[in-house]
């Protein structure tokens, strides 16, 4: 059996010789400039910024990449033509946007016709959001159509207070691992951040996911028409890294697709504390 390593399973769907964009990758690019990729940058700063601010806590600065598109100044289409890329990366990004329907469209809309959107994604199971529900409709829904541009103080208080380590200090953890946490913040310190959310950009996960979860989701809202992705091989839960891996092509008609079942197995997982096997998403 073939076993693929982070990388790979990252980039399995992607010509890298095509054009492509990575959306927020910071100090951690999968695809760099420096090594003839024809790759832009999008993030959340501009690189002398980014450098600023990961300098202070000690981390590669020199790894940063020159960022072509800083989306503090504007969003991604308006800066970016319509069908520009052959692909677009984004890891450990999609939790922490406050419109998850946004994001997506934004993405789909700079996607040539049949490029492929790869995303890497903390599965709450095994991180620090263990104890939070993972999200629905409901929420992604109406954060979409109340324009919300920064995580809601509920949000920041949900994370907050159900924020968890395992006994060994550690953020991730892989399944089996001892069953005893402890939560790091208290009451007081997260009604602080609460009130202040509600006029201030508090970073956090907005959205929580389990692998079967993000995919019907993207299925049902693709129904919906807010964009239209199929998924294209994608590689379940990492038993280390405790992260997915879930790729998306664009296409211009939604594809049916068997939603009782996936539904069933979606839910399976959602209570489950292991990493099961099925037919959307490879192990290895």
């Amino acid at each position: 059996m073939t076993t693929f390593n982070r990388r790979e399973k990252a980039l399995f769907n992607i010509d890298i010789k095509g054009f492509g964009l990575e959306i927020g990758p910071s100090f951690a690019p999968f695809i760099t400039k420096k090594d003839g990729h024809n790759v832009h940058i999008a993030d959340h700063l501009s690189s002398e910024k980014l450098r600023a601010k990961y300098e202070e806590r000690g981390v590669p600065t020199h790894k940063i990449e020159d960022v072509d598109y800083d989306l503090s100044e504007a969003g991604l289409t308006a800066q970016v033509p319509r069908n520009s890329f052959d692909y677009v990366l984004a890891s450990h990004v999609i939790e922490h946007v406050p419109d998850l329907i946004q994001f997506l469209s934004d993405i789909w809309t700079v996607l040539k016709p049949g490029g492929v959107l790869s995303l890497v994604v903390p599965d709450k199971r095994f991180c620090f959001d263990r104890f939070r529900p993972v999200i629905g409709l409901a929420p992604v829904i109406d954060a979409h159509m109340m324009r919300r541009d920064k995580p809601s103080p509920g949000v920041v208080a949900e994370g907050l207070i159900n924020y968890v380590f395992n006994l060994d200090e550690k953020r991730i953890w892989p399944p089996n691992s001892p069953k005893n946490f402890k939560f790091r913040y208290e009451h007081e310190i997260t009604r602080r951040a609460m009130l202040k959310a509600a006029h201030t950009y508090m970073d956090c996960h907005v959205w929580t996911f389990t692998p079967l979860n993000l995919l019907l989701m993207v299925m049902d809202l693709t129904k919906f028409e807010f964009f239209s992705f199929t998924q294209s091989t994608s590689f379940n839960t990492d038993p280390v890294l405790g992260e997915f891996y879930l790729s998306l092509k664009k296409t211009n008609a939604a594809a049916d697709f068997d939603r009782p079942a996936l539904s069933k197995l979606a839910f399976t997982e959602t209570h489950s504390e292991t990493i099961f096997p099925n037919a959307f998403f490879q192990d290895s």
